[in-house]
């Protein structure tokens, strides 16, 4: 079992390379999750979605508990992406 925390970009981009493995896809939008899920099934990796939101602790250790019930976790990977406002840093 492996989880990725990051359904798009960066992590779903890893998910591709991890055929033969049983996947945990967490992140904040659901429906990003159900598309990255069947576009792995297509190229044949099995992937379970997890809601997740990295900015709540409470959120980040729900997607790891699923994790362990589901059997044993062999790698974790937290790639998730964030759009944080530019600002002009002045000296």
């Amino acid at each position: 079992m492996e989880k990725i925390c990051g359904g798009s970009g960066m992590g779903l981009k890893t998910a591709k390379f991890m055929r033969g493995k049983t996947i945990i896809l967490s992140g904040r939008t659901v429906s990003k999750l159900e598309h990255a899920v069947q576009m792995l099934a297509e190229l044949g990796i099995k992937a379970l979605p997890h809601a997740c939101d990295t900015s709540g602790r409470s959120s980040v250790r729900a997607p790891a508990e699923f994790a362990a019930s589901q059997g044993r976790l062999q790698m974790s990977l937290t790639a998730p992406g964030s759009l944080l406002p530019w600002r002009t840093v002045k000296s």
